[in-house]
């Protein structure tokens, strides 16, 4: 049951819940795009399942799960690839800097490009 329904609903019909309009810059950081957008590294980021083949670039990162961490690396060439694992394609990456400072502030996470 979500808060809406649960809570906020009630209070509403209460009278105890007052509204106003405000721009306050929210993003659920809900793709790899937005993420790389929130840290100032635009670029665009996708998710490969396990299985699938795609094009990388040698400026391509992929973030993919190396002994239970998350391990960022750069493609050694330009080609296709075949992901044995779900991993993330973080293409057009601005910044790699601020990808690699993310992570380092991350726990349990390694670096690798």
């Amino acid at each position: 049951m979500s808060i809406d329904y649960a809570v906020m609903e009630g209070a509403a019909q209460s009278g105890l819940v007052v509204m106003a309009s405000m721009d306050v810059g929210w993003s659920d950081v809900g793709s790899w795009t937005a993420l790389l957008d929130g840290i100032g590294a635009h670029g665009t980021g996708f998710i490969v399942q396990a299985g699938e083949t795609v094009d990388v670039d040698d400026r391509d990162l992929v973030v993919r799960r190396v002994n239970g961490r998350v391990a960022v690396i750069a493609p050694p060439q330009r080609g296709r690839m075949t992901a044995a694992q779900t991993i993330a394609i973080l293409r057009g990456v601005s910044d790699q800097r601020r990808v690699e400072a993310l992570l380092a502030r991350c726990s349990g996470v390694e670096v690798r490009v």
